[in-house]
């Protein structure tokens, strides 16, 4: 698995395409819906299938941001302690 913040645009997006390229489970993170639903349709055409691509529209200066994404992140992979 692997977490991306700023997820909806630019270096963020391209990295996501990468690791999708590659088989990786994605956390997309970014506050722009719109961002992160193309940023996951892009990860699909490289690879991923849509149920390894989660999205977390969130705003990471506020705490409860950070809370939902650890949440997803544990959520999506069970091997974390």
């Amino acid at each position: 698995m692997v977490t991306f913040t700023g997820a909806s645009s630019g270096i963020g997006a391209t990295a996501c395409e990468h690791f999708a390229r590659l088989g990786a489970s994605l956390v997309l993170v970014a506050r722009t819906v719109s961002g992160l639903e193309t940023t996951k349709q892009n990860c699909i055409k490289a690879g991923a299938s849509a149920d390894t691509v989660n999205l977390i529209p969130n705003h990471l200066l506020e705490e409860v941001g950070w809370v939902i994404m650890v949440h997803v992140c544990l959520r999506t992979d069970t091997t974390i302690l």
